[in-house]
């Protein structure tokens, strides 16, 4: 939207930041009951899905193979790596997903 003043829908869900998380969000949500159709905003100061916060980037999918106490955000950056892989291949669309480090 160009121009939020002219905002005149209500959504049922806001999503504030479309980075690749909140994009993310948006889509579990969405696919979670096609039969309801929920309507969701996904809010950006920018474009959608160019910027990077400081939760993503560079951190999003590392390997979890090196920590010996993970904490909660070690198993979930774990568990997103197949989930993203999985977009790119579902959609045709590529993330730019850099698999290296040490």
């Amino acid at each position: 939207i160009s121009n939020p003043r002219q905002i005149d829908v209500i959504y049922d869900v806001a999503i504030i930041g479309g980075g690749i998380l909140g994009c993310s969000v948006g889509y579990h949500l969405a696919s979670l009951d096609k039969k309801k159709k929920k309507k969701i905003a996904i809010l950006e100061k920018g474009t959608i899905g160019c910027e990077a916060s400081s939760l993503a980037a560079g951190t999003l999918c590392h390997d979890g193979n090196d920590i010996k106490e993970p904490s909660w955000y070690d198993y979930l950056s774990t568990k997103s790596r197949p989930i993203l892989h999985d977009l790119e291949s579902k959609y045709g669309i590529e993330l730019d997903l850099i698999v290296n480090g040490t």
